[in-house]
């Protein structure tokens, strides 16, 4: 009898090992910023350890025609990520002619970076409702909306509106949906520039205060280029540009406006390999973002909250590098193939226990 009950307890314990939920990893709250054109490419993000995917997919591509919405390809990509367990984060990005004033994703300011004019924002705000009904698993409002991704100019208080009104249209279909504000990038002049990551979203949180109440994390792209994630002051290091710390800027903005407890996501960082300036080697990248996670781990020390990161990119791009932009050589990956340093540290650090 005494052998029998041993024997049913240790089926139960396996049974209960088999269909437990797996320990919690540092993973589950990295991702990588990536299209998943290729059939090959969401595996691969997993295979990292990664749990996210931010993807970019442009409201021009979508609704070319107004009324008429195209999701062939968009829900192909959604489909892959959830097949191999990855959250999206949806960037809500550009707008298409017929909605700005004629701008085309090619014309020389490109609807891909215009916004829509104020009297197609609930056009807008039914494409960002659409891409949760689609599978978001969280939603960004622009990219890089304090820089030349918002065209003609910058222009925060605008933005703001469009979050605004970006927010209520995702908690309409649904409320559990983290609606983040547009990671900000660093910039020439650091603060001295109105445009800042601070500056910016200080003017936008002034300039329509209920701003505050409606978004559920803030994005920030924390890039160093060939700084050290460790260097301590934004304006007298190489480039002037660490955006790391941006963050405690930032964090100081949103305190004062009531809203300190609002997790920062770090939708880009990285490091590039080679191009025109700011490089470091490929055996380099790796201390480069080994320095980066202590420096988030820092900050998190601090008590400022981080939600999930996201590096830009897997694979260094031929076509850019060929116009000696310096983003074809921020990929982990080489263009043959080879990995750089940094994947090592990338999948060290996923594989911790959160």
């Amino acid at each position: 009898m005494k052998r029998f009950q041993l024997f049913t307890l240790a089926v139960v314990m396996a049974v209960f090992q088999a269909t437990a939920s797996p320990a919690a990893t540092k993973g589950d709250s990295m991702g990588v910023f990536a299209d998943l054109r290729g059939t090959n490419t969401a595996p691969e993000i997993r295979s990292l350890g990664l749990g996210w995917v931010r993807i970019m997919y442009n409201w021009t591509w979508i609704e070319q025609s107004q009324g008429k919405l195209v999701w062939f390809e968009f829900d192909q990509w959604a489909a892959r990520a959830k097949k191999n367990n990855l959250k999206i984060l949806f960037v809500a990005q550009g707008s298409p002619a017929w909605a700005n004033g004629g701008h085309g994703p090619y014309s020389h300011q490109s609807g891909l970076k215009t916004p829509p004019l104020p009297e197609y924002d609930v056009c807008f705000t039914n494409y960002v409702a659409a891409l949760v009904r689609h599978g978001a698993d969280a939603v960004e409002i622009w990219n890089e909306p304090n820089s030349g991704f918002w065209l003609p100019a910058p222009d925060p208080k605008r933005w703001a509106r469009l979050v605004v009104l970006s927010y209520a249209a995702v908690k309409s279909v649904n409320p559990a949906i983290p609606v983040i504000t547009g990671g900000v990038c660093p910039v020439p002049n650091g603060a001295l520039s109105t445009n800042s990551p601070a500056n910016f979203l200080q003017a936008a949180l002034e300039g329509v205060p209920e701003l505050v109440h409606c978004f559920d994390g803030v994005g920030h792209h924390p890039y160093v280029f060939a700084n050290d994630p460790k260097a301590k002051d934004p304006l007298t290091a190489v480039y002037q540009w660490n955006a790391i710390l941006w963050t405690t800027t930032m964090h100081d903005v949103l305190a004062r406006h009531g809203a300190g407890d609002k997790p920062f996501w770090f939708t880009e960082y990285g490091v590039p390999t080679g191009g025109p300036f700011g490089a470091v080697t490929a055996a380099e990248s790796g201390v480069i973002y080994q320095h980066y996670y202590e420096a988030f781990d820092r900050l998190a020390a601090q008590g400022i909250k981080l939600g999930p990161t996201f590096f830009w990119t897997l694979h260094d791009s031929p076509k850019w590098q060929k116009a000696n932009v310096m983003e074809g050589w921020e990929g982990i990956y080489e263009t043959n193939g080879a990995a750089k340093a940094s994947v090592a540290v990338i999948k060290a650090r996923a594989a911790q226990a959160e």
